[in-house]
């Protein structure tokens, strides 16, 4: 396929009862279309729906979503990491902070913290809000993942439990639109 063009899709599900709500997880989803007439494949009521997928744009969106995902967690760790290696603990004195920004760790940080919101910013661009937060809050997960393996913090069970919450969450916000708005103008 070359860029640009849009792949159409049709999902059927063996048995509606076991998932009523929940769809298959395509790249990306353009608003749902019925088909009537003699000749439909499915009506949306008995499992099936149709959609187009712009493989381009969906490229993009999860590429910067994994970008986000990536300066966001690698950011925070390298900012975590720096502060913790401060000969004092931060206070409310201005001077104590500027001066852990001269800690490389803590520079490099804040310039990975700084790149992910221009990076939520071109993915707000491309995708709702809606989709965005939900699917971007998978970060918690490396957040936790990354403060075990390189902090050595301790994750306790609980905490697991919650990152998984947050993973299945993201899989289901994954597998809706990106975009509903069909915002006018758009590409």
């Amino acid at each position: 396929m070359s860029a640009g063009q849009k792949l159409h899709l049709t999902f059927r599900w063996p048995d509606r009862s076991l998932w009523p709500r929940l769809r298959p997880l395509p790249l990306v989803a353009a608003p749902k279309r019925r088909r009537s007439g003699a000749g439909a494949a499915c009506e949306l009521p008995d499992g099936c729906y149709d959609q187009t997928v712009d493989l381009a744009k969906s490229a993009r969106t999860y590429l910067l979503v994994l970008l986000f995902i990536g300066l966001r967690g690698f950011g925070n760790l390298l900012l975590a990491w720096g502060t913790k290696r401060l000969p004092a603990a931060l206070g409310v004195h201005p001077a104590a902070y500027l001066q852990s920004m001269l800690d490389p760790a803590v520079a490099a940080g804040i310039a990975m913290l700084i790149f992910s919101l221009f990076t939520r910013m071109a993915l707000l661009s491309v995708a709702d809000l809606s989709f965005v937060l939900p699917v971007t809050a998978v970060g918690y997960v490396l957040a936790a993942l990354l403060g075990k393996l390189f902090l050595h913090e301790e994750v306790t069970a609980v905490r697991w439990l919650a990152a998984f919450l947050i993973f299945a969450g993201v899989a289901v916000v994954g597998s809706t639109p990106q975009n509903t708005t069909g915002r006018a103008g758009a590409k």
